[in-house]
């Protein structure tokens, strides 16, 4: 999660380039969006091209 942040705080990045950025597991993904909405660490705005996050 911290480093999904990090990576964030430096612009917005789509949702479907956190494994090859980041480095997460991509089974990992959802739950770590769906945490960081949660606790309000990661906004989220979907458009036609995907989710930005």
């Amino acid at each position: 999660m911290v480093s999904v942040v990090d990576h964030l705080a430096g612009g917005p990045l789509p949702a479907d380039m956190l494994v090859d950025k980041v480095g997460v597991e991509s089974a990992d993904v959802d739950r770590l969006i769906q945490l960081g909405r949660d606790t309000q660490l990661i906004q989220a705005v979907s458009g036609v091209d995907g989710t930005i996050l």
